[in-house]
């Protein structure tokens, strides 16, 4: 070996240790939190680009999940909406009054569904990421 090939493994000896990877456990689709939410699922949403300027991402949530009166939708980047759409079990489909957009690690408020608690099909979301990074969204019910 040359000085220069030992002076180099040197070097990234001392680089890899730094690197750190963190992982959060999964959550299962159907898990109850503390509070009696329950976890719908999560997508990582695009970021615009000039031939596609959104995402469309589909939540299956299946009425093997029960009944429901609100949902909540939760991100870790900042997002925009053009449309939400909520699929009932019954094929009803109604398009939810989500907000234009969402800043990084923020909550919606519960979002009432109409006609009280009731099996979704699935969630519909048409969006993108605000920023050049893809954007965790993730939905939770409440009974």
């Amino acid at each position: 070996m040359t000085k220069n090939a030992l002076a180099m493994l040197a070097l990234l000896s001392l680089a890899v240790p730094a690197c750190v990877v963190t992982t959060t456990a999964p959550r299962d689709v159907g898990s109850v939190a503390q509070d009696g939410s329950v976890f719908l699922g999560w997508h990582l949403i695009n970021r615009a680009t000039a031939s596609k300027p959104e995402d469309q991402e589909t939540y299956d949530i299946g009425a093997q999940l029960g009944a429901f009166s609100a949902i909540r939708m939760h991100t870790e980047k900042p997002v925009a909406f053009s449309q939400v759409l909520v699929i009932f079990a019954n094929g009803e489909r109604w398009v939810a009054p989500a907000p234009a957009a969402m800043g990084a690690g923020e909550w919606t408020a519960p979002i009432q569904l109409p006609g009280g608690p009731r099996p979704i099909h699935s969630i519909v979301v048409n969006g993108h990421s605000t920023t050049s990074l893809l954007a965790k969204l993730e939905f939770h019910g409440s009974r």
